[in-house]
């Protein structure tokens, strides 16, 4: 990659609210939904990923195992495995398998730090490694295939989506554990991470219960260029309803 790192490091672009209201009414609180080309940085975005190359983009992710693959098995039922070959990778991605990893270190470090200095969170600069006192946080890239769905979960981080192709549909309902420190993922059994989760959910609510909503409270199609805002806690399934590239910095 040949940008500098000046060039992919856009203002945090609520163009509509500015950053001291969201940060006293949104920020830890509650979602929020900017349509319409809400974030102006996509097009240094789309240089600083190689164009949305889906091999370029594998071989250069911060994710140190490699890229993970949404597989069906003969009942239709998705298992994720990991691709440590980034051509490897880009072939499932093009047979039609949905993809996650994480950003490059030139985008992650460019927009969290963007980020952080914009919303005046710790010293205003993020420290990959979490220094005290400083920014912390990851950019995921997220390579949807129509019909691929997340199930219900809610997240320790505080999140910001930016859809760049295609659409999603995001399913919300607000959650009973406002500052979570970790986060819950029913559609994930595995005995460890129920246990963990639940044990660290019911330190803030003592009646959490390891079970996804029934129903959304609120749904939301997120097209190119629509920007969203949703606090650490929140339940939210997602289902890609084109295939496209989405990113969501934590």
């Amino acid at each position: 990659m040949k940008q500098e790192l000046h060039e992919l490091t856009p203002d945090l672009l609520l163009q509509n609210l500015p950053v001291s209201e969201f940060m006293s009414d949104y920020w830890g609180k509650r979602g929020v939904y900017l349509p319409g080309a809400a974030y102006d940085g996509i097009p240094a975005l789309r240089k600083g990923m190689d164009e949305y190359d889906a091999e370029e983009l594998f071989a250069s992710t911060s994710s140190e195992n490699g890229v993970h693959v949404w597989l069906k098995d003969k009942s239709d039922k998705l298992n994720s495995i990991i691709v440590e070959r980034p051509e490897d990778a880009a072939r499932l991605h093009q047979a039609g398998h949905a993809t996650y990893c994480r950003a490059s270190p030139l985008v992650e470090q460019s927009l969290v730090s963007s980020f952080v200095s914009n919303l005046g969170l710790g010293c205003g600069r993020y420290d990959p490694e979490g220094g005290e006192g400083w920014g912390r946080g990851e950019v995921e890239v997220f390579c949807g295939t129509k019909g691929h769905f997340t199930d219900w979960h809610f997240d320790f981080q505080n999140n910001f989506t930016i859809q760049l192709s295609g659409s999603k549909k995001w399913n919300f309902r607000e959650g009973e554990v406002p500052h979570p420190i970790r986060g819950a993922t029913p559609h994930y059994k595995a005995r460890g991470a129920v246990e963990g989760q639940l044990k660290a959910a019911r330190l803030s609510d003592t009646s959490f219960q390891f079970s996804p909503p029934s129903e959304p409270t609120s749904t939301i199609t997120m097209n190119p260029g629509d920007f969203m805002y949703f606090p650490a806690g929140m339940w939210h399934s997602v289902e890609t309803l084109s295939p496209g590239m989405s990113l969501n910095i934590s």
